[in-house]
């Protein structure tokens, strides 16, 4: 399915109040985590809208955590429906954080992405503005991914034959064999 939990233990001290807010602020912030996909018959092919409202898909659950929460991360993606394109009409990206009720324990947040959010984004990037926000501090602006889309299709159109050309004198370079080293 192409969906993919990636789960962090908390401290104790999390709170998970300020922790739901620092994730809005993420989901604000990157528009990624706003884009939904949506397939076109006519054109045979998928588009992006980036949604200018937020859908935080934040959900808690208290659970004892002396075991794993593996079967219950799994559970939760196999109730997650991506069978039609209906079922993207919301970003795919979820929040769940799994409380732990036993005070010698700690909590743990479990983001689940659909590999089309993922693909373009990095777990440890969306780690670091997660943290930045929920310490009340504001990140510098990245550039979003629909500013680089005239990039992108530049480079499509371009990059090959500019490198082509780049490359055009270069030879391949000689490789030694442990015998030739020795």
């Amino acid at each position: 399915m192409y969906v993919h939990a990636f789960p962090f233990k908390l401290s104790q001290s999390v709170d998970i109040d300020r922790l739901r807010q620092a994730w809005l602020s993420t989901v604000n912030h990157l528009e990624l985590l706003r884009t939904s996909f949506h397939f076109i018959p006519a054109m045979g092919s998928w588009i992006q809208a980036v949604h200018s409202i937020s859908y935080p898909n934040w959900t808690e659950t208290a659970r004892h955590m002396h075991g794993s929460i593996g079967t219950e991360v799994e559970e939760f993606i196999r109730n997650l429906d991506f069978s039609s394109e209906i079922s993207f009409r919301l970003p795919p990206a979820y929040a769940r954080v799994y409380r732990d009720w036993s005070p010698s324990s700690s909590s743990v947040l479990v983001i689940i992405l659909h590999h089309a959010v993922y693909d373009g984004l990095s777990i440890d990037r969306l780690n670091k503005l997660l943290k930045t926000f929920y310490h009340g501090r504001r990140p510098t602006q990245a550039p979003q991914f629909s500013t680089l889309l005239g990039y992108f299709k530049h480079q499509e159109r371009y990059g090959t034959s500019f490198w082509t050309r780049l490359l055009k004198d270069c030879s391949r370079p000689r490789m030694q064999s442990r015998k030739d080293s020795d």
